[in-house]
């Protein structure tokens, strides 16, 4: 039986991945992982920002992935690492958007 709080995204090159449908309680722990990253810093440098809200929300959406699948052990200088934690980031991002367009967003009205 599926279970209606997670979806599954697979990524090419990478593997399948589980990840939590976006709740309240997600984007919170969105925030708190972001918060804890930069500890709680109320200035934070552009590009640090990013990269932590970019790990913050790969860590809080994907439940489960492949068995090597931890973006905090990433090399940050390896350019192949990074660039599958963007599909990855891609991925799920594209594919929380196509859920909440919701089912049938695109579908003709009758008689259209």
């Amino acid at each position: 039986m599926r279970d209606p709080s997670t979806f599954t995204v697979a990524v090419d090159g990478v593997g399948s991945f589980t990840c939590r449908r976006r709740t309240m309680r997600t984007a919170i722990a969105i925030t708190a992982e972001y918060n804890r990253l930069t500890e709680g810093a109320e200035q934070v440098p552009d590009e640090f920002a990013g990269i932590c809200n970019f790990i913050a929300y790969l860590k809080a959406m994907v439940v489960a992935g492949p068995g090597d699948w931890d973006p905090y052990l990433a090399d940050p200088d390896s350019e192949a690492d990074m660039e599958r934690l963007r599909k990855v980031y891609v991925a799920v991002k594209d594919a929380e958007g196509r859920f909440r367009a919701g089912a049938g967003a695109d579908a003709q009205k009758p008689g259209a």
